[in-house]
Formats: structure tokens, C-alpha cells, sequence
């Protein structure tokens, strides 16, 4: 009677199985490397242009100027107080800007109709942890 065994045996190949478990090791290795060594990136709006900075556990890095467009997020301080704030638009406006960047509303000619957050005095700008936001009546 022939004994047979349900075990699995290697009997070819063990050099590659070697090679793969070592490549595992490694790219398990690899991962915890770049999970402790994390940076992350921030802008700063800067005289139209923005600067980037690379902040890791050990050290913050400058990198040069880019051109505003290049920037993919700006942590920008837009206003200090809720005076700072005003509406985006003369009519209906559905946001809140600085009031440098107010457009300029001498005689503006709107529809009557209240839509929009701020119409009618459904709400008002302020500043929301230095941005301009819409508060809600």
C-alpha cells in the first residue's frame, strides 16, 4: 500500500521562493520606511506667488518660488475680522470675499427676487477662522 502524504513539499523552484519571500520582506520594509518619513506640503500665498515648504518629523525644507497657478493648495489668511468680509457679487451673492477683492457696485441694477444666502437679509459675511464665510440668520 502506497502512503500518501497530503503535506505540500517544494521541489522545485526553491530559489525563487526564496527570492519572493525576501522581495515581501523588503517591500514590507519599504512601506514602513515611507509611512514613518512622511512629508507633507504647504503654500503660502506670498506677493502673488507662492513659496513651498516640506515639513518632515527631522527637518522643514524651502523649495524655490512657483508661479500661483502651479500650486495645488494655499493656506492663505484672508481676513483678520468679520469687517474684512464683504459679498462676492453686487447681486444675489452666493459668497463671501476681502473687501479688496469687492467688486466695485456703484449703481448695480438686480432683480427683486431674495435668492441666494445673503438676499433679504438671509445672512451676512464674517470671518470664519481667517477666511470669508456666509453665516446663516
Amino acid at each position: 500500500m502506497e502512503k500518501r502524504s497530503d503535506k505540500i513539499k517544494i521541489t522545485h523552484n526553491k530559489k525563487l521562493l526564496g527570492i519572493i519571500i525576501i522581495l515581501v520582506i523588503l517591500f514590507i520594509i519599504l512601506i514602513a520606511f515611507l509611512a514613518n518619513n512622511k512629508k507633507q506640503t504647504y503654500y503660502f500665498l506670498e506677493d502673488n506667488q507662492c513659496i513651498k515648504i516640506k515639513e518632515s518629523s527631522d527637518k522643514i525644507t524651502f523649495s524655490h518660488y512657483k508661479e500661483l497657478e502651479d500650486c495645488e493648495m494655499l493656506i492663505i489668511k484672508d481676513c483678520q475680522t468679520d469687517a474684512d468680509c464683504v459679498p462676492a457679487t453686487c447681486c444675489h451673492p452666493e459668497q463671501c470675499v476681502l473687501k479688496e477683492k469687492a467688486p466695485d457696485c456703484g449703481i448695480p441694477f438686480c432683480s427683486q427676487v431674495c435668492q441666494g444666502p445673503l438676499d433679504c437679509g438671509a445672512g451676512h459675511c464674517a470671518c470664519i477662522n481667517n477666511k470669508c464665510r456666509i453665516i446663516s440668520e
